[in-house]
């Protein structure tokens, strides 16, 4: 959403394509170095490593091992073409496909794969753009009328979690639903009362979020 958010500007392409090369490159590099410092120390300290360990450390993207990062990596170098088609949408369009991803989020919840994390990825850059293309539309929503919205989604996503219990289905797909269309609610009205706070202007901790954070 983060990444909706500021990836969405009116640049041109190029410059634009040019950002998201350096922008994955810094992560995949990034990344990588850290996954062989972990498997070092790990041999290091004499464990034992089956080959698909060394492997999943050596390649951490392919073998999906870091999948906020692969889906991440994937989101940034299509962002230049996706931002395209968003300047092309009409706002009715846009709430549309939305809508979409919302609805898509749902038989998400039988699975848990690469797939229906990059759907959880693009829903929320799609939603991150949509704050920014309409921020006018957005404003209309009072901070009081998305705390509300909040607790209530956050209300029940608990009942969600012992109901799940309650009739034995397990922990995982308990907590699994949580990660999918409610939280998705809950992180916008989140993310939407966070830019309405008065602006952080400490330099040096922007630039330091800026070169170790994803996202920005």
């Amino acid at each position: 959403m983060i990444s909706g958010y500021f990836y969405y500007q009116n640049v041109q392409f190029e410059s634009q394509k040019n950002k998201a090369t350096h922008q994955v490159w810094k992560t995949w590099s990034k990344t990588f170095m850290y996954s062989i410092i972990i498997l070092l120390f790990a041999c290091f300290l004499g464990n034992r490593l089956s080959l698909k360990q060394i492997a999943t450390a050596i390649l951490p993207f392919s073998l999906n091992e870091y999948w906020f990062i692969t889906c991440y990596i994937i989101l940034i170098l299509l962002s230049p073409w996706i931002n395209q088609v968003i300047r092309s949408m009409s706002l009715l369009e846009f709430k549309n496909i939305l809508i979409l991803f919302f609805i898509l989020m749902f038989p998400a919840l039988l699975n848990k794969d690469v797939l229906n994390n990059l759907l959880l990825a693009f829903s929320g850059y799609f939603a991150g753009a949509f704050i920014r293309k309409y921020k006018v539309e957005v404003e209309r929503i009072s901070n009081l009328q998305l705390i509300w919205i909040s607790i209530a989604v956050y209300i029940i996503m608990l009942i969600s979690i012992f109901v799940s219990k309650a009739i034995g289905i397990s922990t995982y797909h308990s907590a699994h639903f949580t990660h999918f269309p409610l939280s998705y609610i809950l992180a916008i009205c989140v993310f939407v009362l966070f830019l309405r706070l008065p602006q952080f202007e400490n330099k040096l901790i922007i630039f330091w979020l800026q070169e170790h954070l994803q996202c920005i």
